[in-house]
């Protein structure tokens, strides 16, 4: 039964909403709450998003760092068990790499030491590798790498050069930019060498924790034995310390970053 108006005069607008359904009067009761929870949080976000955009002295550089471990993370995940290098390749890896051009490419300032930094390393896991050449020469140990480009490929049979590619291009060129960006964030505690030093033997670490949980870790990369500690040991101090070697001589971030923050256009006098 419908519910009688009021007598007496009535406006247009409590005509309107007499006449409106019931679900259109209480949707305004109903919008109140989570509007107010989505305006929280909106302005939460452009807060954050204010502050890294005001400090893209250090988003940027850990940015960076982040996207320069995709390979490394990657290939862990595969040694563990949990996610095929070849999937994670396609899904992790490579967009990560065209992230971190991107980020190049739009902030050129970085983009620039990223290159040289990447340079860097890359020589730096060359020069690893030197120093493990006599040993596989000898025997003392066998060449995982190519068991790098049977896991990218999906199959038993190991592949040298693609092992290598990924080695060289992927987990040393990556780690290495990692620590030609990261480092200028904690530059005024540490030489540049030292640190390198300290980062070679921090991945060497990982690695050693790699093999000892990893189920099948020793059988896609190497045996854990005396031997086979004290070179990759030496490869990594090799590794790290060519990274600060080039980086003292060049130059090239051995100094705190100076504050990046974007310019903004001073308002005209009216």
């Amino acid at each position: 039964m419908n519910t009688p108006l009021p007598s007496g005069p009535v406006s247009h607008r409590s005509r309107a909403l007499a006449d409106a359904p019931s679900s259109s009067r209480m949707a305004p009761a109903f919008a109140g709450a989570p509007v107010s929870d989505r305006d929280e949080l909106a302005a939460l976000l452009s807060a954050l998003l204010s502050l890294v955009q005001q400090r893209r002295d250090i988003w940027l550089p850990l940015s960076f760092g982040v996207l320069g471990f995709a390979p490394i993370a990657s290939l862990a995940l595969a040694i563990f068990g949990l996610a095929p290098l070849h999937i994670t390749t396609v899904t992790v890896v490579i967009p990560s790499f065209i992230t971190a051009v991107a980020l190049g490419l739009w902030y050129p300032r970085y983009g620039r030491v990223a290159a040289r930094g990447y340079l860097f390393a890359i020589a730096g896991v060359l020069m690893y590798d030197v120093t493990r050449a006599p040993f596989s020469l000898l025997g003392d140990w066998s060449d995982f790498v190519p068991n790098i480009g049977a896991l990218l490929l999906h199959r038993e049979e190991p592949h040298t050069a693609l092992g290598y590619t990924w080695r060289w291009l992927g987990n040393g060129g990556g780690m290495g930019l990692a620590f030609v960006m990261v480092y200028p964030l904690v530059a005024r505690r540490r030489d540049v060498v030292q640190s390198a030093l300290v980062y070679g033997v921090a991945v060497w670490s990982c690695l050693v924790l790699t093999l000892l949980l990893a189920p099948r870790g020793e059988q896609i990369l190497f045996e854990l034995t005396p031997k086979n500690l004290a070179s990759t040991l030496i490869g990594h101090l090799v590794f790290g310390g060519v990274i600060g070697l080039l980086m003292r001589s060049t130059g090239i971030n051995v100094r705190p970053y100076a504050a990046d923050r974007p310019r903004i256009a001073p308002l005209s006098r009216r």
